[in-house]
């Protein structure tokens, strides 16, 4: 019995070392292929100490408030930086952060690979040229971005308008009755409005069955990656896949999918004609570029352009309502310039909107201070040089921080942190990549103007109808903000509503 019991230590602990060899070369490995990186993260070190393994992930525990304190924490010290930049590690890869507006100008337009975001990949399959690598990418912008010419956005416009008149009406019935949360019916109005102009949906009914399951869907494999974003060890392909959270991604993606699918074969069906949406002008140029896109491919773009119209335009529009509540002498002279601009006309039109000039500052500049999409992440494949002389190098991540960019001080000027629409109305010298609420460089969002058109237009007619006042009697409340896929209000966006006489 004792030589079996020896027998059995000395196995344990010759397997132990193995495993510790194994475990010493792949750190030595590794350490051979990253020296570079290792040396570039010597030169970026900051205050905050990473431990071993996790590196400075402990700092995203918490809630989704903490995570943008952290933000903000990175941020800084990378405006203080002598090259805008500064590191952070998460797990074991090194992140480069970035808010210099002129080194963000040079790495968008250097580095096309998207970094890799699981959670939405999931969602956005293969096709989806958001994350899709750059060969699919380069053929799907090509198709997608004709659906966006200025001579379909006209087309585009008109659902819009009567979108917002119909969100106007149901604000109606909570104007004058104290503070509520504008978020549910904003989403509504840019779930109803994407719908139609993306997928020809016309006459939707919100409270339709499947309708409805396809916003929940939405709405909930949001929520699901946010929580799957904050919780590092689900990078890992073998303990997500184990996770409840998978088959709660699972179900919805799903459901997501079947939906878009449906209506494409249904759209498919019709007979051929002018296209009229979004979906039927990305197949009609497909098929002029003698590539006609598949049923996978089709949906995986409309998935993309949903996910990236629905939440953001309503992120924009909820924050422009608190920053003209915040700031009514703002909001009324928006309010006479859309007066004077529309005059009798019951909804905006393409040529109101290019007039709306000080309402386009307002959006803009709500936009610069809370950008609804903070961090723009990047995988470096190539050495990329800094208007500084600093290198990145392969093999390492970045993270352009939109939030550092949009308040440095350099830039913007020692009251960056202050609301101010004249900003926008004056000339300027500022770099091009000083303001990128939509992206910057090649993978820029292709629906940006679209977006800013929808935004202008629904309030448009908010203002028109009612004032927007805060949710207590104090203008200047205190906002409290959270990240988690998106920037956002903790308390919900909050406000009262007061019709106009």
């Amino acid at each position: 019995m004792a030589q079996i019991t020896e027998m059995c230590y000395y196995i344990v602990s010759l397997l132990c070392k193995v495993v510790l060899s194994l475990i010493a070369l792949y750190v030595v490995r590794r350490r051979i292929k990253m020296k570079r990186v290792y040396e570039l993260a010597d030169k970026l070190k900051n205050s905050y100490k990473p431990l071993p393994l996790i590196g400075h992930a402990y700092m995203a525990l918490g809630t989704n408030e903490d995570r943008l304190n952290v933000l903000k924490q990175f941020s800084s010290e990378a405006i203080n930086n002598k090259h805008g930049v500064t590191g952070a590690w998460i797990g074991m890869n090194f992140y480069v952060v970035v808010a210099d507006p002129l080194a963000a100008e040079v790495l968008t337009k250097a580095v096309l690979v998207k970094s890799d975001m699981k959670a939405f990949r999931h969602l956005t399959g293969k096709y989806g040229s958001i994350f899709a690598p750059l060969d699919i990418w380069r053929r799907h912008r090509r198709v997608v971005l004709h659906s966006f010419s200025e001579k379909h956005l006209r087309d585009y416009i008109e659902i819009f308008a009567n979108r917002s008149l119909t969100a106007v009406e149901e604000l109606d019935v909570v104007a004058d009755n104290g503070p509520f949360s504008i978020w549910d019916r904003i989403l509504e109005y840019s779930m109803t409005s994407v719908s139609q102009s993306l997928l020809g949906m016309e006459n939707i009914d919100i409270k339709d069955k499947e309708h409805e399951l396809f916003m929940q869907a939405f709405s909930m494999y949001l929520q699901y990656t946010a929580e799957k974003m904050s919780q590092p060890w689900l990078r890992s392909d073998v303990i997500f896949r184990i996770m409840p959270i998978y088959k709660k991604l699972e179900k919805w993606k799903n459901v997501i999918h079947s939906f878009i699918e449906q209506v494409i074969r249904k759209n498919m069906s019709k007979p051929a004609g002018s296209p009229k949406n979004v979906m039927e002008t990305i197949m009609e140029t497909s098929r002029s570029f003698e590539q006609p896109f598949s049923l996978e491919e089709l949906r995986d773009e409309l998935v993309v352009l949903i996910l990236a119209s629905i939440d953001t335009s309503t992120v924009a529009v909820c924050f422009t309502c608190l920053m003209m509540a915040m700031h009514p002498e703002c909001q009324e002279r928006a309010y006479k310039e859309v007066m004077e601009v529309m005059k009798d006309a019951t909804a905006p039109t393409i040529d109101h909107l290019s007039k709306l000039t000080y309402l386009d500052a307002v959006i803009r500049e709500t936009l610069r201070l809370y950008p609804p999409v903070p961090l723009i992440a990047r995988k470096v494949d190539e050495d990329v040089e800094l208007p500084t002389g600093l290198t990145i190098v392969p093999n390492c991540e970045l993270l352009i921080s939109v939030w550092a960019i949009h308040r440095h001080p350099r830039h913007w000027g020692s009251d960056a942190d202050i609301f101010n629409p004249d900003r926008f109305l004056k000339p300027s010298e500022r770099p091009g990549g000083s303001f990128m609420a939509f992206g910057y460089g090649p993978r820029n969002c292709i629906g940006y103007r679209l977006a800013m058109k929808s935004t202008k237009i629904v309030l448009s007619s908010i203002i028109r109808r009612f004032r927007i006042l805060p949710p207590s009697n104090q203008s200047q409340f205190e906002l409290k903000l959270k990240y988690d896929v998106m920037l956002k209000d903790v308390n919900n966006f909050q406000i009262q509503l007061q019709r106009r006489k």
